[in-house]
């Protein structure tokens, strides 16, 4: 018989007492209560720190998010601003030419009217000195037939 650790050894098998084998199982027993204590306390930690790391993360996505609220809000302000510049030129722009097309009509229409009054006066004076000819062959013409008896005075 061959002694292995306080066990007797018969051949292959070991053979162990009552009391030996209780030691084994209250061994084997505490040795299992303190890896379930030891896993326990590993799996505390790894949630208190992945709680830590989830809040951390959280609190810089925050901040990020809000970074990134502020900086797209201010940067649509900048890019309304110019845009609102930029078509506040363009219709300056537009609104002078306007004024400019507007005085050059105005200068023309001033022509074309001094233009058509100034045609309407020589019309008129042509007019006149027709008129002026014809009333005057009339009255030679009326003076000639009163002169000849054929019109009286009042005619």
């Amino acid at each position: 018989m061959l002694l292995i650790g306080g066990w007797r050894a018969i051949s292959n098998n070991v053979v162990m007492s009552a009391g030996q084998f209780h030691e084994f199982v209250s061994a084997v027993i505490k040795e299992f209560e303190d890896l379930k204590d030891s896993m326990r306390s590993e799996n505390k930690k790894l949630s208190e720190n992945i709680k830590s790391v989830t809040n951390e993360i959280s609190s810089k996505i925050e901040v990020t998010s809000k970074n990134l609220s502020d900086s797209l809000t201010e940067q649509f302000r900048e890019e309304s601003e110019s845009f609102k510049k930029e078509v506040s030129n363009k219709l300056k722009s537009e609104i002078l030419n306007l004024k400019e097309a507007m005085t050059q009509l105005r200068k023309d229409t001033d022509l074309e009217v001094t233009s058509l009054r100034d045609n309407v006066n020589t019309v008129r004076e042509k007019l006149d000195d027709r008129v002026n000819a014809n009333m005057s062959v009339v009255q030679r013409q009326n003076k000639s037939l009163r002169s000849q008896g054929v019109l009286n005075e009042t005619q």
